[in-house]
C-alpha cells in the first residue's frame, strides 16, 4: 500500500517537499548552534553533521529532479518534431507506377507507357524483340522494391493466329460458316463447346465474295497451314495468314480505326487537311511522323496505307512476334 501512494506522488511534490525539509533542518541547526555554549558540545557536533547530511542528500535528489525534467522536456520537443514530420509526409501523394518506372527503368529496354481504362499501364518494348528480352524486362520490375510493394505486373498473353479464307458466297452467315467448317474439316472438331478449335470473327466484303477472318488454336495451326485451304459446303476455299494492323481511313495513321479517331480528316496519299480526290502528291503522313520524332530519314514518298511503307512492315512484324503459332 505504501509503495503505491509513493507511485501517485508527482515531481513538483518531491521538489516541494524536498525544499520544506531544507528550510527545517536549517532552522534546527540556527537553534543548535544558539544553545551550544549551554549543551554538550560532542553531542550537538554530531547533530549538525546528521543535519548537514539530510541537506546534502535532499540537494542531491533535488538534482536529479532537475535532470529528469530536462529529459521530459527533450523527449516532449522530439515527439513535435516527429508529430510534424508524420504530417509532412502524409500530404505527400503516392507515386504512380509510370514514375517509377520512368524514374528506375532501362532506358534502353522500354519507350511508351500508356493508361488503359482498367487503371492499368501498359509498357511496350522499344524495339521488336523476343519472348527473352520482354523477360528480362520483367526480371528488372522484380528486382525494384518500389514496383513490388505497390503494383503487380505480369507478361500479357500472346494472340492466337488468324487466317483469312477467301471468296465465301457473300450470302453466308457467321453461324453457317462455323458450322460448315466444323462439318467439313476434322481439324476444327471439337469435343468442349466452351473451347473450340476456331472461332469466325468478322467478313471483309470483295467484288469476288466475302473473306472470312478466323482465329484458330495455336495446336492446329502448322496443319492447317501446310493445307493451304479449308473445306466448306461443296468446294476447298484457298486461305493464307491475316496479320491484322489496325488503319484509319480518316486520319491515314496506323494504330487505331475510324470509328475511335478523334483527328481531322486528313488526305492518305499527303497527310494534308483536303480531299484527296484531286491530290497527286504521295507523302506518307507516319513515316513523316516518325522521322520528326526519332531523326530518323524513312523515305516518305508512298502512300499511307502502302504495304510496302516501313512503318507498316514494322507493325505486321509486331503482330507476329506476339502471336502464339504453337510451334515452340
Amino acid at each position: 500500500m505504501a509503495s503505491d501512494v509513493k507511485k501517485k506522488i508527482s515531481i513538483a511534490d518531491l521538489l516541494t517537499k524536498y525544499r520544506e525539509d531544507t528550510i527545517k533542518l536549517g532552522s534546527k541547526i540556527v537553534d543548535l548552534k544558539s544553545t551550544i555554549a549551554e549543551s554538550d558540545i560532542t553531542t550537538l557536533n554530531s547533530k549538525v553533521e546528521d543535519f548537514e547530511k539530510q541537506i546534502a542528500f535532499t540537494e542531491g535528489k533535488l538534482a536529479e529532479a532537475d535532470k529528469v525534467n530536462a529529459i521530459i522536456s527533450e523527449v516532449r520537443k522530439e515527439n513535435v518534431k516527429l508529430f510534424n514530420k508524420i504530417e509532412e509526409i502524409s500530404k505527400v501523394s503516392a507515386p504512380s507506377f509510370a514514375d517509377i518506372v520512368q524514374r528506375e527503368r532501362s532506358t534502353s529496354r522500354t519507350r511508351i507507357i500508356d493508361p488503359l481504362k482498367t487503371c492499368a499501364l501498359v509498357i511496350r518494348p522499344k524495339e521488336a524483340d523476343t519472348d527473352n528480352d520482354i523477360d528480362k524486362l520483367i526480371a528488372q520490375f522484380s528486382k525494384l522494391d518500389t514496383i513490388n510493394k505497390n503494383f503487380g505486373y505480369n507478361k500479357p498473353k500472346k494472340r492466337k493466329p488468324q487466317f483469312i479464307i477467301f471468296g465465301i458466297n457473300e450470302d453466308v452467315t457467321k453461324e453457317q460458316l462455323t458450322e460448315g467448317l466444323k462439318i467439313k474439316n476434322d481439324l476444327l472438331k471439337d469435343d468442349d463447346s466452351s473451347n473450340p478449335m476456331f472461332t469466325v470473327n468478322f467478313s471483309i466484303n470483295t467484288k469476288y465474295g466475302a473473306n472470312w477472318i478466323i482465329s484458330v488454336e495455336p495446336s492446329i495451326y502448322a496443319a492447317i497451314k501446310k493445307g493451304r485451304g479449308l473445306f466448306f459446303e461443296w468446294g476447298f476455299y484457298r486461305l493464307d495468314d491475316f496479320h491484322s494492323v489496325r488503319y484509319c481511313s480518316k486520319c491515314g495513321r496506323l494504330g487505331h480505326s475510324k470509328a475511335k479517331c478523334e483527328e481531322t480528316p486528313r488526305c492518305f496519299k499527303c497527310g494534308v487537311n483536303h480531299a484527296p480526290d484531286n491530290c497527286n502528291k504521295a507523302e506518307c503522313i507516319n513515316c513523316k511522323a516518325h522521322n520528326s520524332r526519332t531523326g530518323k530519314l524513312e523515305k516518305i514518298d508512298h502512300l499511307s496505307k502502302d504495304r510496302k511503307c516501313p512503318l507498316y512492315i514494322e507493325a505486321i512484324n509486331k503482330v507476329i512476334i506476339n502471336t502464339d503459332y504453337g510451334l515452340s
